[in-house]
């Protein structure tokens, strides 16, 4: 009888310094893609029948294996193993996921039964996130993989719809939107559940000032931080309250927005005590008024 297996092939990062291939969990596995039989058969498939818009062959270095096949055709759902994956892969290389494909096989991956695409290309996350897209080599996987264990305990913790799970599908929803006004306004979103109060006055500076103690202990960073997080604030306003700004004047606080939530999450899942911290509200709580009144 046989068996289908699934791969992801992404359009980004570049993968680096891996030969064979580096196991993120039991049922993740990630292998270059370059000369590999999944990316082999992917074009070979789209030869043959003609599929366009996939890119050039030499685009795709990364291609993630599933043991545990997740279930593909509901590629929108942000809580499949699939999409929960793609996204702390985000997290961690701190750039959106403009392009990628599964391709299912019942044969070792000689020849495609299924062939989806995942993350379609969009042109706001081409043209104003492209200068972010870096390169994975062995250090960045070794992030990966503690990033991925330490969410996958607060997914098994039966808290999959808590504050820190929370917070990260709406990070997924925001570098997955079309339009740079939703991804504004879903980013502001992981930004108040990450970060908001247990009051509801001066929410803005309340999530600002917070946002700022927790990424730096240095006085001139944090004042940079906190200006960066009102502006932020203020085009989010703008958009929430119907007076939308011109599109030029969301990019650069949003783009700016997305790096500094991207490196939250990022430190907050490659730390086991500060992920309990922010998947317990009591401890959330503490910390918050904590940068207050130390």
């Amino acid at each position: 009888m046989s068996t289908s297996k699934l791969a992801c092939l992404f359009f980004v990062p570049k993968l680096t310094g891996l030969e064979k291939s580096f196991e993120i969990s039991k049922d993740i596995k990630i292998v270059n893609s370059f000369n590999s039989q999944q990316a082999k058969t992917f074009f070979d498939f789209v030869e043959e029948h003609k599929v366009i818009n996939v890119g050039e062959p030499n685009s795709y270095s990364l291609c993630v294996l599933f043991n545990k096949q997740p279930y593909y055709p509901e590629l929108d759902d942000p809580y499949t193993l699939i999409n929960r994956f793609s996204n702390i892969l985000a997290v961690n290389t701190t750039s959106p996921i403009i392009e990628g494909h599964i391709i299912v096989s019942e044969n070792e991956f000689k020849s495609i039964k299924y062939l989806g695409s995942h993350f379609s290309f969009t042109h706001s996350k081409f043209e104003h996130f492209q200068d972010l897209y870096g390169v994975m080599d062995q250090n960045s996987l070794d992030d990966l993989k503690i990033m991925w264990a330490n969410y996958s305990d607060v997914w098994n913790s039966k808290k999959s719809l808590g504050r820190l799970s929370n917070a990260l599908t709406f990070f997924y929803q925001a570098w997955n939107s079309q339009y740079m006004e939703s991804f504004c306004i879903n980013l502001s979103i992981v930004f108040e559940l990450l970060f908001a109060p247990h009051s509801h006055s001066e929410i803005s500076h309340q999530i600002s000032y917070n946002v700022s103690r927790f990424v730096s202990d240095d006085k001139g960073k944090r004042e940079s931080i906190y200006k960066a997080m009102k502006k932020f604030y203020s085009r989010r306003s703008s958009i929430i309250h119907g007076g939308l700004p011109d599109e030029e004047k969301i990019i650069q606080p949003t783009k700016n927005a997305f790096l500094l939530c991207a490196n939250i999450l990022k430190k907050i899942l490659l730390d086991t005590k500060l992920t309990n911290t922010f998947n317990d509200e009591k401890q959330r709580k503490d910390l918050m008024e904590n940068f207050v009144f130390s």
